[in-house]
């Protein structure tokens, strides 16, 4: 099992196999100048407070959470050299493959993470830890 992003009242995998960017470097570097994502893929960067999408080579949504998780915004195909200001209170964001995203405003996530697996400590408070029905 990898790690994933799957919503939390449901348990839905919306993201099954997520990276995470959580340190300056890996923010930094974000997708420029990377491979295009498969359409199951995706960038979790922790914390983030807006996107842009300079020296990039494809499109991407982007999905903005608060910090318990929450969408607070989607921009869908979003393409290269584009700012995308993000809303108050956003402290993660997801970047996929452009035209993949299935998530709307209000959807609750959390990370599914494989056992024995440490998360980094800006992204802790979204793993999952209540039983899914």
């Amino acid at each position: 099992m990898s790690l994933c992003l799957v919503r939390r009242e449901s348990g839905d995998i919306v993201v099954p196999h997520l990276k995470i960017a959580a340190t300056f470097w890996s923010r930094f570097r974000g997708l420029q100048l990377q491979k295009p994502l498969a359409a199951d893929e995706g960038l979790l960067i922790a914390p983030c407070g807006s996107v842009h999408t300079h020296w990039m080579r494809f499109a991407i949504d982007i999905v903005m959470l608060n910090g318990e998780g929450t969408v607070l915004a989607v921009r869908s195909q979003v393409r290269p050299w584009k700012l995308c200001p993000a809303p108050k209170g956003t402290r993660f964001v997801l970047e996929t493959l452009g035209g993949t995203n299935q998530l709307t405003d209000g959807d609750d996530l959390r990370l599914s993470i494989p056992e024995g697996y440490s998360p980094p400590l800006p992204v802790a408070q979204l793993v999952q830890t209540e039983k899914i029905p």
